[in-house]
């Protein structure tokens, strides 16, 4: 599977601009240029600058960019200063890193509960309970299916 700056490697050499003229829109080297696409994870804004610049749409490569594409723009069409978009920019990285953390929460409590009930482990199965309560999870613990005791 190719990586990130692989995949933007391809574009920009498809794009017919020359990697020179790309490093000239971008305002750098074309060797920084080089070095970028060996980077196997190239951030979000690096490759929007580099959509720009080849006019080219990498939510297509990279669907998770098609939200930031979209908060981006809208910022800077009501002129918002750049400290804000920076700020938004890491809240939208911040948010990600949480949905893929909650994500996995919910699969490990999902494989606790199911370890529990396929191996009748009661006293897995009453500490998950009771740390679900003890956490105010209770609208979790309906949704994963936890039997109290």
């Amino acid at each position: 599977m190719k990586h990130k700056g692989e995949i933007v490697d391809i574009a920009v050499r498809r794009s017919g601009y020359s990697l020179t003229k790309v490093a000239q829109r971008l305002r750098i080297s074309r060797g920084t240029l080089y070095k970028r696409f060996t980077e196997r994870d190239l951030s979000d804004e690096f490759i929007l600058q580099v959509g720009k610049a080849i006019n080219y749409d990498f939510s297509i490569d990279f669907p998770e960019l098609e939200d930031d594409k979209r908060v981006m723009e809208s910022l800077k069409k009501r002129k918002v200063n750049s400290e804000v978009i920076i700020s938004t920019r890491s809240l939208i990285k911040l948010e990600k890193k949480y949905k893929k953390l909650l994500d996995a929460y919910h699969k490990l409590v999902t494989f606790l509960i199911k370890i529990g009930e396929e191996n009748n482990l009661q006293e897995l199965k009453d500490e998950l309970a009771e740390f679900l309560k003890d956490e105010d999870f209770e609208n979790e613990k309906e949704e994963l299916n936890v039997k109290g005791s």
